[in-house]
């Protein structure tokens, strides 16, 4: 599924992710991540920051989201651990959808931010 940027713009509050089952491919596996369609747009759809990406990282690979300033592997990460809404699109983790089921992906979730978020009034 494709979409152009004009069809995208003011995607951000209207999508349903509830419409239609993600697909997963042939070669994957339902305990791994996999994202179809996965899209982001801000201000009205003028700023595309991931577009329409499909990718399937099965359980026990090891995958490198790999890219430059600003190629959206921030705004990926993002929407897969719930901290933004995507666009358009879905993924699943573990065979739990990222738009509908993030509560029960989140209680085997970890992440380790890019800085620290420890503050020096903290002590032990």
């Amino acid at each position: 599924a494709s979409a152009s940027r004009e069809q995208l713009a003011g995607a951000e509050n209207e999508v349903d992710h509830d419409t239609a089952p993600l697909i997963m491919p042939p070669n994957s596996n339902r305990e791994g991540v996999h994202l179809r369609g996965l899209t982001k747009v801000f201000d009205g759809g003028k700023i595309v920051a991931v577009d329409n990406v499909d990718l399937s990282m099965n359980s026990g690979e090891i995958t490198c989201l790999l890219g430059h300033n600003g190629a959206g592997k921030t705004t990926t990460i993002s929407m897969l651990t719930g901290m933004l809404p995507p666009s358009a699109g879905d993924a699943t983790i573990k065979g739990k959808s990222v738009a509908r089921e993030m509560t029960a992906i989140r209680q085997s979730l970890g992440l380790v931010p890019q800085f620290d978020i420890l503050w020096d009034s903290v002590t032990v």
